[in-house]
C-alpha cells in the first residue's frame, strides 16, 4: 500500500451504490488511460466464500476522477467519506505532536 491517504475499492464499491467488481473494471481503466500502474496500489482480501480477490487502494484524487459520473447523493457521501479520514489523519498528527 502507498504512504499516503487512500481509502479500498472495497468501501468505493459500498459508498457509491456498484459492484466491486464494477468499481475494479472502472479503476483499472482510469489507471490505464492515465499511464499509471496499479501494481502499486494493489492488494487483496478474501471474499465472503473465503477465497482471495484483487483489490486496489484509491487516492483522493482518483476517487474523485471515478465518482465524476456518479449521481450527485453518492457523489456527497465519498466527499464526506473523505474529509472524515483526511480529519482523522489531521488528529493524529496532532496527538503524536
Amino acid at each position: 500500500m502507498p504512504n499516503e491517504l487512500t481509502m479500498s475499492s472495497l468501501d468505493l464499491a459500498v459508498l457509491i451504490d456498484r459492484t466491486h467488481t464494477s468499481v475494479m473494471k472502472s479503476l483499472d481503466f482510469i489507471y490505464s488511460q492515465l499511464g499509471i500502474d496499479s501494481a502499486e496500489y494493489q492488494d487483496t482480501y478474501r471474499d465472503n466464500r473465503g477465497r482471495e480477490q484483487r483489490m486496489l487502494w484509491v487516492t483522493q484524487s482518483i476517487t474523485l476522477t471515478l465518482v465524476a459520473r456518479v449521481r450527485i447523493p453518492l457523489r456527497y457521501e465519498v466527499m464526506k467519506a473523505w474529509e472524515e479520514k483526511i480529519e482523522r489523519k489531521a488528529a493524529v498528527k496532532v496527538a503524536v505532536v
